[in-house]
């Protein structure tokens, strides 16, 4: 209890009444809001040439359908005319369905945060929406809280918060329990530095997205991918074999070309990002000084390292068939 008074009277004391004073906002660039427009114009363009290249595709497979029949009249054998015009034929049906396939397959999710209650944890929120207020960024409409050694700034979704800009901050306890008040309040006041950003963020996130898409349809495969191998590897009749070869190498081939795209993408973001970064450690200074924010910065390559070392120690833990209690309080001892 003691230790609970403790905490509460440093966070209302120390950290709130600091607050109160709304802080000078960093000015941003035009030449680089300039350069984000551009930069999401090319992350939008990126998208819209593979779809290009489905229509490509597609249309030589309809091409090769309509005007292709005339083989059957000039080939003697009838054998030999139905491999040249169904082996072309179902390799582009099956090009055209592992195209779109990506398009359509739903994101995998590895965990779901946990949402915090406002009821339950007054004194985190009131800190929130007073740092937000100071920074002068819209309040986060839920707080969440994972194991991850990290804390981020999202939308709420496509909907709900790219165009009704509810914004989810996520706070990971392995973060939160290994650093002081300080650097935690440098922690999300870096965070609410993207939550200013508001139309940067907004761009920052089609591109996210975007990139995140094309990571997923280069290297993602599914149970689609092992019918293809299998069909290959089985023994069967040997035309479905040469199919499914071909097709295999048209598959390959066309994600050669999405991870040259994807590789384009990567670096035209990384002019945004980095700079949305940069901007977001400016907010950090302003409010906690930047000296403090110096210390959050050094701090957190520190935490990562002890992150790792814990989860080296929790394999060796799970072959003996034991589990930490408290993962951040295992970090937080590194």
């Amino acid at each position: 209890m003691a230790s609970g008074t403790s905490v509460d009277s440093v966070l209302r004391h120390a950290y709130l009444r600091q607050l109160e004073s709304p802080r000078k906002r960093p000015r941003t660039s035009p030449i680089y809001l300039a350069v984000l427009v551009v930069v999401t114009g090319v992350m939008i363009l990126l998208p819209l040439v593979y779809i290009a290249l489905i229509g490509v595709v597609a249309y030589a497979t309809w091409w090769h359908a309509v005007n292709d029949i005339a083989i059957f009249e000039s080939v003697r054998s009838v054998r030999a005319a139905a491999v040249a015009y169904v082996v072309p034929l179902a390799v582009g049906m099956i090009m055209i369905l592992f195209m779109i396939k990506p398009l359509f397959a739903p994101r995998r999710i590895r965990y779901a945060p946990q949402a915090l209650n406002r009821k339950d944890e007054p004194l985190l929120f009131a800190f929130v929406d007073r740092l937000s207020e100071s920074v002068g960024a819209p309040r986060p409409s839920a707080i969440h809280i994972d194991m991850d050694m990290n804390a981020s700034a999202s939308f709420a979704g496509v909907f709900s918060g790219l165009i009704a800009n509810k914004l989810i901050l996520t706070i990971g306890l392995p973060l939160a329990a290994s650093m002081s008040v300080t650097q935690l309040t440098a922690v999300i006041a870096h965070e609410f530095g993207h939550f200013a950003q508001r139309s940067a963020m907004r761009m920052s996130y089609i591109t996210r997205s975007i990139s995140e898409w094309f990571a997923r349809v280069v290297y993602e495969r599914d149970g689609w991918d092992e019918t293809l191998d299998n069909a290959i590897s089985d023994g069967g009749h040997w035309g479905i074999q040469l199919i499914a070869l071909i097709a295999k190498l048209n598959v390959w081939l066309s994600r050669r070309i999405l991870w040259v795209l994807m590789v384009i993408g990567h670096f035209v973001s990384m002019v945004m990002s980095r700079q949305m970064e940069y901007d977001a450690d400016r907010y950090s200074a302003c409010v906690v000084g930047t000296r403090s924010a110096q210390d959050m910065l050094r701090r957190i390559p520190e935490l990562s390292i002890a992150m790792n070392a814990s989860y080296s120690q929790l394999d060796q833990a799970w072959a003996e068939r034991r589990l930490p209690d408290n993962l951040p309080a295992l970090v937080n001892k590194r």
